[in-house]
């Protein structure tokens, strides 16, 4: 999902690999007239809700490679009505065998498994994303486990 970071007022589009309701991990490219800050807002619209979302959030900390700059950015502040939106983005984890279920918002589940696979996790093989469920595929009972209970985490 793409989103807007203003950062001293100035606009940076990035891509948010990962969301939670307490916040994301963001990638850019490097612009070598970027501007750093602590704290910044950020403008995304959530998939599946039509809302654009606005908050303040605080970079929680920074890497620089050659070309990309990611982040993790928590929430600081955001409507009421927003932090419910972002809070069931998704709803629940559920396993099966070597198989989890995750249950999102309706329109949801495409970018969360895109996004899912792109962290390339050992204990995942792949994902299969409808309209509000994702199907990851574990190589064994174990590696659901494991992968059900990181999700579960990051979802608290």
């Amino acid at each position: 999902m793409f989103f807007t970071q203003y950062i001293q007022e100035h606009p940076y589009r990035s891509l948010a690999v990962n969301v939670s309701e307490h916040g994301l991990a963001a990638q850019r490219l490097v612009e070598p007239s970027a501007r750093h800050a602590r704290v910044v807002a950020i403008e995304f619209e959530l998939p599946g809700t039509g809302e654009v979302i606005w908050a303040k959030a605080e970079t929680q900390f920074e890497a620089i490679g050659r070309d990309f700059h990611r982040a993790g950015i928590r929430f600081l502040a955001m409507a009421r009505r927003h932090e419910r939106l972002v809070r069931e983005f998704v709803a629940e984890v559920r396993s099966a065998q070597n198989l989890l279920l995750i249950k999102t918002a309706p329109g949801s589940a495409q970018p969360v498994a895109a996004a899912l696979d792109k962290q390339a996790w050992k204990e995942m093989v792949g994902t299969i994303g409808g309209d509000d469920a994702i199907l990851i595929v574990c190589p064994d009972r174990k590696s659901a486990q494991r992968l059900a209970l990181r999700l579960r985490e990051m979802l608290a």
